[in-house]
C-alpha cells in the first residue's frame, strides 16, 4: 500500500514547535514492514497539494490533527484528496478526542484513535488483501449513518518498534536555537505519564500510563543526528521524560560512557528526582533544562486538579536544579475550576519564590475527553463547539475564551500578562556565557520562517505579536490589580 502522511499547518504561519515524530514513526514502521510510506510536512513541502496528489497517486493519506489549530489545513487537504477518491484518515490527540465531530465531515474517512502504528499496519495489510477495516481495533467511522468505534487496542511495547527513519524527512529543518545550542530537534524518549490530572489529556489517551522505548536505540538515534547532521542539542517531546530514577541513571550513563556531547531537557514531575546527586548526574550527561509541571501555588487547587506531585517538595525541587546549573521552568495554569482570588494569590507567590529561570502561565481550557471537561459540560457549565469550525477556531491556553474560576476575567489576564512581560523583562536569567543573544537568535529565526510563508502571513503575524505586546502593557498599568496581587518586579 502506498500511503502519504501530512504533517498540516497552522494559519497564520508560527514555525512548529516540535518535528513530526508521530508521523516519522507511523511512516518508519510501515517501511519496515514492507510498504511505501512518506511524509508531506506542510511546513516545508509549498507544493501545490492537488497536483501532488495527481503524481503521486497515494492508496490513503493520513493527515495528523495533534491539536485544534491544525484543522482548517487539515481539512483543505481532505477535500482535495476526496475529490481524487482517495482514503482520508486522522489520527493524533485532537482526533482521538472528538471523532464523532471529526466524521460528520464528509471528507474524512476513518478516524485512527491513539497511538496508530500497529493499527496503520493492520490498515494497510487489509488494503494490499482487499478486506474491509471493519475489525481493525481503535479505529471509528460511520456505517449507514451509524457512529463506530472499534474496541480499544492495547498498548504497543516501544521497545519493539524499528528506529525511526530520519531521511523521510530533513532533520536541518527542525533545527531550532535554544539553551546552551544552535541546532536543537525535538524527540522522543517515551510515551505517556503516570500523572492522572483532570485537566490533562493523558488519562483518556495513555491511560495515565509510561512507556519508553529502548534507551539503547535512542542512544544510537542520537549519536547518528549528532554525527550526520550536526545535531547539537535535543528537547523530548515526551509528557514525561522518566518516571523514576532508574530511568534517568540508564540514559545518562549511557551518554556519558558514549562521550555524546549533546544538551538536552523536558518534562519532569516534582518528586521523581529527590537527590542532588540525581539532578548533578544529569547535568554531567548534558541536561541543561527542566519543565516542572507546577499549574498552581494552591493546595486546594492542586487536589481539586489531582495533580498529586507532593506540595512541599516543589521549592526544594527548583533548588536542586538551579543549585546543579539546570534551567528549571514552571508552567502554571489561571482560571481553573473552583479556583478563587486567594487561591490565585498564592500561585503568584510560589511562581515569584521559584528557583526557577522563567514561569510560563497558560489559561484554562477544558480539552474533550477530561475528567474536569465532562464535568463542566454535564454541570452545564461549558457548551463545546458544535463542529469541527467551531473547534478550529479555539485557541486553547494562550486566550481566555472560557473562565470556569472564581476570579474576574481582568484578574486572569493581568497576572498571565504580568509573568510574560517579566519574562521578557529578565530574560537575562535565561542566558549562559555564550549565549546573551539568544533571544534575539530565536526571533530571527522566527521571523525568517515567518517571512518565508508570504507577505500576507507575515503582516498577519506580525499584527498578532504587536497587539500581544501592547496588551502586556496596557494590563500592567492597573494599580488595584498590581497591588491585589502583588504584580512588582523585585
Amino acid at each position: 500500500m502506498k500511503v502519504i502522511f501530512f504533517n498540516p499547518t497552522v494559519k497564520p504561519f508560527f514555525k512548529p514547535m516540535t518535528s513530526p515524530l508521530g508521523v516519522l514513526s507511523l511512516a518508519s514502521y510501515l517501511n519496515a514492514n514492507g510498504h511505501d510510506a512518506s511524509i508531506f510536512d506542510r511546513y516545508y513541502r509549498k507544493e501545490n497539494i492537488a497536483e501532488f496528489l495527481d503524481r503521486e497517486k497515494p492508496d490513503i493519506i493520513g493527515i495528523s490533527v495533534i491539536t485544534n489549530r491544525f484543522m482548517i489545513d487539515a481539512l483543505d487537504i481532505s477535500k482535495l484528496a476526496k475529490k481524487r477518491s482517495i482514503t482520508v484518515i486522522w489520527g493524533g490527540p485532537m482526533a482521538t478526542q472528538i471523532p464523532e465531530v471529526i466524521l460528520e465531515n464528509e471528507n474524512i474517512d476513518y478516524v485512527s484513535l491513539g497511538e496508530g502504528e500497529i493499527t496503520w499496519l493492520e490498515i494497510a495489510n487489509a488494503f494490499d488483501a482487499g478486506k474491509p477495516f471493519d475489525d481493525i481495533q481503535s479505529l471509528a467511522y460511520m456505517k449507514n449513518g451509524e457512529f463506530v468505534r472499534t474496541p480499544e487496542r492495547p498498548f504497543t511495547d516501544l521497545t519493539e518498534l524499528p528506529p525511526l527513519d530520519w531521511s523521510l524527512v530533513d532533520p536541518t529543518k527542525y533545527f531550532q536555537p535554544y539553551y546552551g545550542c544552535r541546532k536543537m530537534i525535538y524527540l522522543y524518549a517515551s510515551k505517556g505519564c503516570v500523572g492522572n490530572c483532570t485537566f490533562c489529556y493523558n488519562a483518556q489517551y495513555h491511560h495515565s500510563k509510561h512507556r519508553s522505548r529502548s534507551y539503547t536505540q535512542l542512544v544510537d538515534e542520537i549519536e547518528m543526528l549528532a554525527d550526520k547532521y550536526g545535531m547539537d542539542g535535543i528537547n523530548f517531546a515526551d509528557d514525561l521524560m522518566f518516571c523514576n530514577t532508574s530511568q534517568i541513571e540508564e540514559f545518562c550513563n549511557l551518554l556519558i560512557e558514549r562521550n555524546i556531547n549533546v544538551v538536552w531537557g523536558g518534562n519532569l514531575r516534582v518528586g521523581i528526582a529527590k537527590k542532588p546527586e540525581t539532578y548533578e548526574l544529569m547535568h554531567k550527561a548534558g541536561c541543561r533544562w527542566i519543565l516542572f509541571g507546577v499549574e498552581t501555588g494552591s493546595k486546594h487547587i492542586q487536589s481539586v486538579i489531582s495533580k498529586r506531585i507532593p506540595f512541599g517538595m516543589i521549592e526544594e525541587t527548583f533548588r536542586m536544579s538551579s543549585n546543579a546549573k539546570i534551567i528549571s521552568i514552571a508552567p502554571f495554569m489561571v482560571g481553573l475550576p473552583e479556583e478563587t482570588e486567594e487561591d490565585l494569590r498564592e500561585t503568584v507567590a510560589l511562581a515569584k519564590r521559584l528557583c526557577s529561570t522563567f514561569c510560563v502561565f497558560n489559561y484554562f481550557t477544558p480539552i474533550p475527553g477530561t475528567v474536569v471537561y465532562d464535568k463542566l459540560v454535564a454541570e452545564g457549565k461549558y457548551t463545546p463547539p458544535k463542529n469541527l469550525k467551531g473547534y478550529s477556531k479555539m485557541f486553547f491556553a494562550e486566550h481566555l475564551i472560557f473562565n470556569s474560576s472564581e476570579v474576574p476575567n481582568r484578574d486572569l489576564r493581568a497576572v498571565f500578562r504580568f509573568f510574560q512581560l517579566r519574562m521578557l523583562l529578565f530574560r537575562d536569567e535565561f542566558n549562559v556565557k555564550g549565549e546573551s543573544n539568544l533571544f534575539k537568535k530565536i526571533f530571527v529565526n522566527a521571523m525568517k520562517s515567518i517571512s518565508s510563508h508570504g507577505f500576507i502571513n507575515f503582516i498577519q503575524s506580525g499584527f498578532f505579536g504587536f497587539f500581544t505586546f501592547v496588551d502586556m502593557f496596557l494590563f500592567y498599568l492597573h494599580p488595584k490589580l498590581r497591588k491585589k496581587y502583588d504584580l512588582y518586579f523585585k
